[in-house]
């Protein structure tokens, strides 16, 4: 090797050496500056994940806040689903917040949200007033409600659904026709004990002399039968006026513990020669296990002799009577309405015939003082009855039968 050449090796090591410090250097220098983002990325990350934990608190709270709400909040978005169901709107509808979440509104409720509140944009655009109305769950009776509905927005004023707010007026509703119904009580109370007073005096009288004149005719003189009929409408006008006593007097009841089965079983035993007569089915199912409630064994029994001969009667040339007995489950506005027993659980006593049915425009008013469709009825056999089952806290329905005759189901709360 020459020396030109030991020169250029020598000046080659030396760049070498340079470009290796350099490459030090810049190595080093990344290093900081990778250690730097390094740590500027876990503070991001640590206040990512504080602004992560402060929102999920922040909605953890107003979800909190949403689910304590008396009131019953539903929210939709733009296509009218729903987004929001809180517990108070689960008690009022008997419907769970998983079932409805992300379903449209039209399909869960009878009312259109998303369509009413596009044609009331003017009202809800400041949100609309309380106003009172019917909301219906699809296939179930609607049920009164005082609601307020209004526009949702995002941070730009963009709409991004609505949000109504409602109560159960269920109650109200009740309360306030316990209370006109009270004071239609208290207004035919006293026109009844004036007339019976008025009609009971002379009918003693008439039935009296009746009596006395019936002596003086033999068995197969026609005017015998005269006085016969004269004797059988002072006792059926006694009746009427002893009834209207009944209806309007207040009730003194014997509560005791009572096996529901065991005293549907009794009643029936009343009726069993009127329903060999009218040549009628009897079906039973009266349950295994314990029915117990607390009532006056006597007032329910003639409860169910009143609805039970109904549906004799309504039978002439025979048919089918069902009568069963299980634990059931109200809605959850007719238990507010009705008041709180054990696992909101109830006794039911159904009672079901093959007869014609009820018109569909007497079941409002069946249950209405004087209201009858009979030729010989008074009108008061079933408002006694429902006076008797509402005096139990209990509820009586009446029906027509998807198979046919009249159902009525009478529900008392279970002892406990």
């Amino acid at each position: 090797m020459n020396v030109q050449s030991a020169e250029n090796l020598t000046e080659i090591l030396k760049t070498f050496n340079e470009s290796t410090v350099k490459l030090r250097q810049a190595y080093d220098a990344l290093q900081l500056k990778f250690g730097a983002l390094n740590r500027q990325l876990e503070d991001t990350n640590k206040e990512l994940s504080r602004r992560i934990a402060e929102l999920s608190e922040v909605k953890e709270y107003l979800n909190s806040i949403l689910q304590s709400v008396t009131n019953g909040v539903i929210a939709i978005n733009v296509k009218g689903e729903i987004t929001a169901f809180n517990k108070a709107a689960e008690r009022i509808t008997g419907l769970d917040a998983e079932s409805v979440i992300q379903r449209a509104f039209s399909e869960v409720f009878a009312t259109d949200f998303g369509a009413s509140f596009q044609r009331r944009s003017g009202q809800m655009e400041h949100g609309q007033r309380y106003t009172s109305r019917d909301l219906k769950v699809k296939g179930r009776h609607p049920f009164p409600v005082r609601e307020s509905n209004s526009f949702t927005r995002d941070g730009r004023g963009e709409i991004t659904g609505a949000v109504k707010v409602f109560e159960d007026l269920s109650e109200l509703r009740e309360l306030e026709e316990q209370a006109r119904r009270q004071d239609r009580l208290a207004a035919l109370g006293q026109m009844a004990a004036t007339v019976a007073h008025e009609i009971r005096n002379p009918l003693g009288g008439i039935e009296g002399f009746a009596s006395l004149l019936a002596r003086d005719f033999d068995a197969d003189d026609p005017r015998s039968k005269l006085v016969t009929k004269i004797q059988e409408g002072a006792r059926s006008l006694n009746r009427v006026v002893t009834e209207l006593l009944v209806f309007t007097r207040p009730m003194k009841l014997d509560f005791k513990t009572i096996e529901l089965p065991m005293l549907v079983n009794e009643t029936l035993g009343f009726l069993s020669s009127d329903i060999k007569a009218a040549n009628i089915r009897l079906q039973k199912r009266l349950g295994k296990g314990e029915l117990k409630v607390t009532g006056d064994a006597e007032q329910l029994k003639r409860v169910l002799l009143n609805i039970m001969l109904n549906a004799v009667q309504a039978m002439p040339n025979g048919g089918t009577l069902k009568v069963g007995c299980r634990q059931g489950s109200l809605s959850p506005a007719a238990r507010k309405m009705l008041g709180h027993c054990r696992n909101g659980s109830w006794a039911e006593v159904s009672i079901r015939d093959s007869g014609p049915g009820i018109e569909e425009s007497e079941i409002p008013r069946i249950f209405n003082p004087f209201y009858t469709t009979k030729e010989k009825g008074t009108g008061l056999g079933l408002s006694v009855a429902a006076k008797i089952v509402d005096a139990h806290r209990g509820q009586i329905l009446a029906s027509n039968s998807p198979r046919g005759g009249a159902l009525f189901v009478v529900s008392l709360p279970l002892e406990g």
